[in-house]
């Protein structure tokens, strides 16, 4: 993930909670930016999950995502 100008406002925005322990904004900014990133990646990894009607562990549904987005930037090359 990168964070860059045109996300310097709102995680400025976000941060200033975490200074008293609320790390609930910082984290659906990161969590936002990066769904927002990788978009491709995402609505490939919920398709799939929408096909086999299985929610998948965090340690699978990382691998996955790894996996994805390996396969995506090797189509773009």
């Amino acid at each position: 993930m990168y964070l860059g100008l045109p996300e310097r406002k709102a995680y400025l925005n976000a941060i200033r909670p975490a200074d008293d322990r609320d790390f609930g904004s910082i984290a659906a900014m990161l969590i936002t930016t990066c769904l927002h990133q990788h978009r491709d990646v995402s609505d490939t990894v919920n398709a799939g999950m929408e096909e086999t009607r299985v929610i998948p562990g965090t340690d699978t549904l990382a691998k996955e995502f790894v996996r994805l987005k390996k396969q995506n930037s090797s189509r773009k090359e």
